[in-house]
């Protein structure tokens, strides 16, 4: 009985001509996802400093109105 190795290796070079440009689009698509997640990312990073801003200021106003 072959190795499990052995069977993914002798499974890789009996690829089909078809399957490659699959491949390469499939790549191209992850890359793309990968960079959208990032952007998505940055905006969620800076929305939670703006939301953490804002509450910094409400509880600063709630503390100027609460001492008169």
């Amino acid at each position: 009985m072959p190795s499990k190795r052995q069977t993914t290796i002798t499974s890789f070079f009996r690829a089909n001509a078809d399957e490659v440009p699959k491949s390469w689009e499939l790549e191209q698509r992850v890359a793309r996802l990968e960079l959208q997640m990032n952007d998505v990312k940055s905006a969620l990073n800076l929305q939670a400093k703006r939301t953490i801003a804002l509450q910094a200021h409400i509880d600063h106003l709630i503390a100027r109105l609460s001492v008169r």
